[in-house]
């Protein structure tokens, strides 16, 4: 435990300081402070003062440890913020959002080749020039087109010069509460727009503006997916066979995708600092059999440097191969320079330069687990192995894979249950049978690219690949079948999350240290954690709410009384996993509720909903033309679903209302034609597909 002590020992990891002061002034950036200037102030005080200082007296500066270190944090706070600030390119002045108006021409480069989807190629694309007026003038920004198939001419492709004549709209999120924010995550790759292209809404000039690098990247991607695809014949084993060397996720069954999530292997088919961590784990091999050598000195780190770099442009450099690429950089850099004892700093350091590089990693999920899990696994792995001593080597082998697995979940189980709500039970199981054999599978596959030109050898490597395939296959759906492989419905807010962090820290602190008061602290920590909880289970089961999704040419309500809900709109989407998962799922998980047959105290009857004195009324079919009410139905908001032939003059003779919802099943025209007539009446309205989810409180 010395050991462990001196390795976590803050003054052993000088970067950290420098780090959390960066990743502080993003957050400040991006949450608080909008502005620019303050971060522009603060940097440029801190040069000043320590250049100014350092010329006139440079001995009495640096021997005042605590005035050096608060400049060099504000320098770092004010770095973090001016980088936020300015990655997210809608500071620049020539950023599209300040001159594109619907239907302007817009000269744009294809940035990737073309992802085919059901109906359309999907394209990332950066603008170049707008045309205003007679004359091109400069812009910049990106947005993703999609292209109808039956349009598109074979030889658009990566680095094709093409000008849009089509519209383009902001991407926008569902807003259905609880699920993932689309708009958000594009928003952190400098994307805001996107269009859906027609045949006669593109041309495509005569020339091509893509880079040789990313030329031979792409090239070497499709020649690796070409070579799977001609030598594993089955589409399932071919899909996880693309996704685990080279993380190509397109073909993936998507049944399959959630079995390995459950289970808790998801990162196999994620290419991450695992697929990368399996490489080098081989070359490190392969170099101790010249340890002897004084050539391996010089011939390893550069090798291994080299070959990691490669495999990740080959993989088509993805942010998350690329972050861990950096990660065993700086690792390998470290251990050849002899300094093995400042791992922990070296990781600092490569974390520093990612966020550097783009302080919007901080969101990305995949930068949160891969770092909390090499973090877990150097901290506790060793200690984990130890409680345990078996002399056997091949048990002993198998203990360690548990070791890891098992310190992995230490300091990434906060992450995973506030970003998935889940918890895989099985994951110990899973992981010592489905970790080593997709390590297997993962070098087989770059055998099977070695010798890909003798097709006979590459036909039979290609068997065994789908082999091997089949059988992690098969047992991540025996597991995920088994009755509570994965404990789903877990909520648990960012403070939670981050109290969970403080628990962990302080056992960690007491384990080392042995104070008693550590140990305290991190009951108490957990005491106020199971507070929080307590509160919001309270505070949920008073609520009532009504929820209209935004799920496409899809009618869906959920009526939520306390935590029970009950269902109101097209079977298929609680039938559609895929459409269950990632729409009403997440709400129900935020809320905390469960479907019941019946609420206790919200009547739902023929497509009313009354709770009190508040009224509500789902209208999904004409209104009768020749009837005339005589006395109007009083209710706060009429739900119009499912596209029925109605005027709002009409309906208002037949409901006295506050306001209008109209969801994703209606047509634009229609939508636009109804809000018209609205605003000329005055009467109030809520447009899903534009707005977002329609929540409303009942109370």
């Amino acid at each position: 435990m010395q050991q462990l002590n001196s390795q976590v020992a803050i003054k052993k990891i000088p970067v950290l300081r420098f780090l959390l002061a960066l990743i502080g002034g993003v957050l400040i950036q991006y949450y608080y402070v909008p502005s620019i200037i303050p971060f522009i102030c603060a940097a440029s005080f801190s040069i000043i003062v320590i250049t100014g200082w350092n010329y006139v007296a440079p001995i009495h500066f640096f021997a005042n440890s605590v005035m050096v270190g608060v400049l060099l944090h504000l320098l770092f706070i004010g770095i973090g913020g001016m980088l936020c600030n300015m990655k997210s390119g809608k500071t620049d002045a020539d950023w599209i959002g300040n001159h594109y108006k619907t239907g302007a021409p817009i000269k744009m480069t294809i940035e990737e080749p073309l992802v085919s989807k059901t109906k359309t190629y999907k394209a990332v694309t950066t603008a170049s020039s707008i045309l205003i007026g007679n004359e091109w003038k400069p812009i910049s920004g990106k947005a993703i087109l999609y292209f109808r198939k039956d349009s598109l001419p074979p030889r658009l492709d990566y680095g094709s010069q093409i000008i849009v004549l089509g519209n383009l709209e902001k991407i926008k999120g569902t807003g259905n509460p609880g699920s993932f924010d689309y708009s958000e995550y594009a928003a952190f790759q400098q994307i805001y727009y996107q269009g859906f292209i027609k045949r006669n809404e593109y041309l495509v000039l005569n020339y091509n503006k893509g880079s040789a690098l990313n030329k031979w990247m792409f090239e070497a991607r499709n020649w690796v997916l070409n070579t799977l695809k001609n030598n594993i014949k089955d589409k399932e084993e071919l899909g996880v066979a693309e996704a685990l060397l080279i993380g190509y996720r397109d073909d993936l069954d998507r049944g399959l995708v959630q079995a390995y999530s459950n289970t808790g292997v998801v990162h196999i088919i994620a290419i991450s600092g695992l697929h990368l961590g399996m490489i080098y784990s081989l070359l490190e091999l392969i170099f101790g059999l010249f340890k002897k050598k004084h050539w391996v000195l010089i011939a390893k780190p550069i090798t291994i440097i080299a070959v990691l770099w490669g495999f990740s442009f080959m993989a088509g450099a993805a942010p998350s191969i690329l972050r861990s690429a950096v990660m065993f950089t700086f690792v390998v850099l470290g251990e050849c320079f002899g300094r093995r004892t400042s791992t922990y700093n070296n990781l600092a350091l490569s974390a520093l330069v990612i966020i550097l590089i783009n302080p919007f990693s901080l969101w990305d999920v995949g930068f949160q687990l891969s770092y909390g899990a090499v973090i877990s696994i150097m901290l506790f792995s060793k200690p984990i192995a130890q409680l345990i001593p078996i002399k056997n080597k091949i048990l002993w082998g198998i203990w360690n894979l548990c070791a890891v697995s098992i310190s992995a979940q230490i300091l990434t189980l906060p992450l995973i249950l506030y970003h998935f709500h889940q918890v895989p039970t099985l994951f110990l199981i899973t992981n010592i049978v489905a970790v080593p054999l997709s390590g297997i599978i993962l070098y087989v596959e770059l055998v099977l690219l070695i010798l890909s030109f003798i097709s006979p050898f590459a036909l039979f490597i290609g068997r065994i690949i789908s082999f091997l395939l089949w059988i992690m296959n098969e047992f991540i759906r025996i597991v995920n079948n088994i009755p509570l492989s994965v404990i789903s419905g877990i909520e648990i807010s960012l403070i939670q999350t981050l109290l969970l962090y403080l628990v962990l820290i302080s056992l960690i602190v007491w384990i080392v240290d042995s104070r008693k008061k550590w140990f305290i602290n991190s009951l108490m920590l957990l005491f106020v954690f199971f507070e929080f909880g307590s509160y919001d289970i309270m505070k949920k089961q008073h609520q009532h709410k009504l929820v209209v999704y935004n799920i496409s040419k899809h009618t869906a309500i959920d009526v939520i009384d306390g935590t029970n809900c009950t269902f109101i709109g097209d079977s298929v989407v609680n039938k559609d996993q895929s459409l269950y998962n990632f729409h009403i799922k997440p709400c129900r998980t935020l809320y905390r509720t469960q479907v019941a047959d019946s609420l206790p105290s919200i009547a739902v009857y023929d497509n009313f909903i009354q709770f009190n004195n508040k009224k509500v009324t789902v209208l999904d079919k004409p209104l009768p033309h020749n009837l005339q009410p005589t006395q109007k139905i009083k209710v706060d908001v009429v739900v119009i679903t499912k596209n029925p032939k109605i005027y709002v003059n009409q309906l208002l003779k037949y409901f006295d209302c506050n306001q209008l919802v109209f969801d994703a099943t209606n047509p634009f025209w229609k939508v636009n034609y109804w809000k018209q007539d609205a605003q000329k009446l005055h009467i109030p309205y809520y447009d899903i597909r534009e707005q977002g989810a329609f929540v409303m409180d009942l109370d």
